[in-house]
C-alpha cells in the first residue's frame, strides 16, 4: 500500500542493523517502469538483484526516470 510506512521502517531497521555488513535498501518503487510496472519491476528485481546475489554476484538495478 502507498504511504503505509514500508520505507520508513526499512531505513529504521537498516540504523540499527547489528552486523557489519549493512544491508543497502532497495525501494521497488525506484525500479517500477511507469504506473502500471510493478510486475515488471519484480521480475526485474528478482533477475538482476536477487537472484544473482542468491550466487554470490553483485547485482545491478536501474532507477526508472519518472519525469
Amino acid at each position: 500500500r502507498s504511504g503505509a510506512g514500508k520505507t520508513s521502517l526499512t531505513r529504521l531497521l537498516l540504523e540499527r542493523w547489528p552486523l557489519d555488513a549493512s544491508p543497502q535498501l532497495l525501494a521497488l518503487d525506484s525500479t517500477y517502469p511507469g504506473w502500471d510496472g510493478l510486475d515488471a519491476a519484480v521480475e526485474d528485481v528478482t533477475r538482476h538483484v536477487l537472484i544473482p546475489h542468491a550466487n554470490g554476484q553483485q547485482g545491478r538495478w536501474r532507477r526508472w526516470d519518472w519525469s
